[in-house]
């Protein structure tokens, strides 16, 4: 039997036809398939028949509803016998890649492309990764980006646009998170993080926060085709915008100065799929790129404690260092001798013994937790209390002195 040359063998394709632009009247998922090594620039696609795709074999492939892949979608299809002069096609399975429609199959004019170039410009109703919302979990929707899904977003990265760098948002380990037994001046707060130099980054948002002059030179240092990739890839990258409400950051804050300068050298040095990939995770989560040891620290005061204000310095990297004046520490170490001394303290059931015994220095260290105007009420109380000289010291001296030896708390007092 004498087989056509153009049947029974597989050939590529661009889907281009088949979704609800134009639907397949028989609702079966059916797609229009280009094949660009067998058409001509002059071919219609609405001229081309609605091509099938194969299933699973089993029950679940035939009950299962399979939508036709989106416009662009790269296909291998199966030309069946009878079909050589037709555009019928079995649809084998897509190819999860993308057609870079810039260039053409070796060989072919450039003019046999608008058909391709249309499919994968073709707008689906699916919108694309939106940007994360601001505020505690749940307070605050996801920000849509207010564009929708086209094959040609994909481009230079596989279509199937799941790069682990694409998946979802890399937050930093944090490693300053403020603890109920920490003193209240270690306590990172919003307002305070607020004030430190820098930007909060997402990796979603690099190359919107790049300087242009900067962007230029990387893309003229990569061959086109990562260029297309990097700029799909920070196309659908999410971004969150960062709200520092909270006493730690949920993104990196970084030295723009110094950062741009680096993400730069390293990106620079791409030149596949993989390694931008790497070097993305790389430019989140490597600190020695941010340039944070740069930047100078910020001034901070925490006023209203029981000692006076106290001067303080936040570094870039959230570090929270109490800069404690001569005056003050005088009074500080005044107040916690009193505190944990036998003599001078408080008073305990026991001759020379402090009330609170071995836990007396924990005590004294747990006032520190205290915001500094409760702080203040604290010591002002407890010096009434354990300060020589004063009514409530010689008052509660007589009460521990007559429970000691026996007489009549009542009678001591008078």
């Amino acid at each position: 039997m004498v087989a056509y040359p153009n049947e029974n063998k597989i050939v590529y394709g661009i889907v281009v036809g088949g979704n609800d632009s134009d639907p397949d009247p028989t609702m079966s998922g059916g797609v229009r398939v280009y094949c660009p090594t067998e058409y001509g620039p002059n071919v219609d696609i609405k001229h081309l028949p609605f091509a099938r795709t194969l299933a699973q074999g089993n029950q679940n492939g035939m009950t299962t509803a399979n939508p036709p892949p989106e416009h662009g979608s790269a296909v291998m299809c199966m030309k069946m016998a009878g079909h050589s002069s037709t555009g019928h096609l079995h649809v084998l399975g897509c190819i999860p890649n993308d057609i870079n429609r810039d260039s053409t199959v070796p060989g072919n004019s450039a003019a046999l492309w608008p058909a391709i170039a249309k499919a994968i410009s073709d707008i689906a109703k699916i919108r694309i990764p939106p940007n994360a919302g601001s505020g505690p979990a749940g307070s605050k929707p996801p920000k849509e980006k207010g564009e929708y899904w086209k094959h040609e977003l994909a481009k230079g990265i596989p279509s199937t646009a799941t790069l682990w760098s694409m998946s979802g948002m890399f937050l930093p380990q944090e490693k300053n998170i403020s603890t109920a037994v920490q003193a209240f001046t270690s306590v990172l707060t919003g307002d305070m993080l607020g004030k430190l130099p820098g930007l909060n980054m997402t990796i979603g948002s690099l190359f919107d926060n790049m300087p242009s002059a900067l962007k230029d030179a990387l893309f003229k240092e990569l061959p086109p085709e990562i260029g297309l990739a990097m700029n799909s890839m920070s196309k659908l990258l999410q971004s969150v915008e960062i709200n520092e409400a909270g006493g730690f950051n949920t993104a990196a804050k970084i030295n723009p100065d110094v950062f741009f300068k680096n993400a730069v050298d390293v990106l620079s040095n791409v030149r596949d799929i993989y390694g931008m990939v790497s070097v993305f995770q790389r430019l989140q989560y490597d600190t020695s790129l941010y340039g944070l040891e740069s930047l100078p620290p910020v001034d901070l005061v925490m006023s209203g404690g029981p000692f006076g204000d106290i001067p303080m310095q936040l570094d870039a990297l959230g570090n929270l260092t109490s800069l404690v004046p001569e005056p003050a520490q005088k009074l500080i170490e005044a107040f916690s001798s009193l505190m944990t001394n036998t003599s001078g303290g408080f008073p305990g059931v026991f001759p020379n013994a402090n009330m609170f015994g071995g836990s007396a220095a924990v005590m004294n260290e747990m006032f520190n937790r205290l915001k500094p105007e409760e702080y203040k009420k604290a010591v002002e109380q407890a010096q009434k209390a354990i300060a020589p000289g004063t009514k409530e010291r010689t008052n509660l001296n007589k009460i521990v002195g007559a429970a000691m030896t026996g007489l009549n708390i009542f009678d001591a007092l008078t």
